[in-house]
């Protein structure tokens, strides 16, 4: 019988970038996308890494008709609630 070769775990990250060594700069236009492929509605909480204190909704799936007026911020930390099925993509501000 072989014997099967252990796998190695990834370290873990907060998220895609690591804030001390390629945090963008300041000027730079971030976006943070969010996918829920379940058929329920999935609070996300947003990173508190150092890449973005307050963040605006761009766009919504599961908005037919997206209200461009509509400019609330969402603080790095606070619960983002994405509806089943769709995807959501915030903008950093700050």
């Amino acid at each position: 019988m072989a014997s099967r070769a252990a796998i190695p775990t990834p370290p873990r990250r907060c998220a895609a970038r690591t804030p001390a060594s390629r945090a963008p700069r300041p000027s730079s236009i971030c976006f943070y996308i969010l996918f829920n492929a379940h058929w329920e509605a999935i609070p996300f909480t947003l990173p508190t890494c150092g890449w973005g204190e307050r963040w605006v909704k761009v766009v919504d799936t599961d908005e037919p008709v997206p209200d461009l007026r509509e400019q609330r911020q969402q603080r790095a930390g606070e619960a983002v609630e994405v509806e089943g099925h769709s995807m959501m993509v915030l903008r950093r501000v700050g």
